[in-house]
C-alpha cells in the first residue's frame, strides 16, 4: 500500500511538473485521502489548485500546512503562499462574478 502512495505522490508531483494540474489534483486528492499528512503531496495539491485559479481550495490547503506541517520550510512556504494569495481572495470577493484567470 505504501508503494501505492507513492505512485500517486510521484505521479501527482509529474503531472504538476508537465502543467497538467487536473490529473495532478487527481493523483494527489488520492494521495491526501490516503495519508492527509503527506506534506509535498498537500504543497503540489495546492499549487496545483492555485495554478487552475482556484485559489480558495488552493488556500485551504496552504493554511492547513501552514497550521499542522512540523516542517519549518514548508509551513514558511505556505505562509507566504497564503500572504500573495490574500489580495486576490480580497479582490474576488469583491466581484465573485469575475472568473480569476489560471496562472501560466
Amino acid at each position: 500500500m505504501i508503494l501505492a502512495h507513492a505512485n500517486l505522490v510521484g505521479d501527482g508531483i509529474s503531472a504538476f511538473r508537465q502543467k497538467d494540474f487536473a490529473r495532478s489534483i487527481d493523483l494527489l486528492s488520492k494521495a491526501i485521502d490516503k495519508d492527509k499528512n503527506d506534506w509535498q503531496a498537500r504543497m503540489y495539491l495546492a499549487m496545483s489548485y492555485y495554478a487552475t485559479g482556484n485559489i480558495y481550495l488552493g488556500a485551504v490547503h496552504f493554511r492547513y500546512l501552514k497550521d499542522n506541517c512540523p516542517i519549518a520550510e514548508v509551513r514558511g512556504k505556505a505562509e507566504s503562499a497564503l500572504a500573495m494569495m490574500d489580495s486576490e481572495l480580497k479582490l474576488t470577493s469583491k466581484d465573485p462574478d469575475k472568473p480569476r484567470e489560471p496562472h501560466k
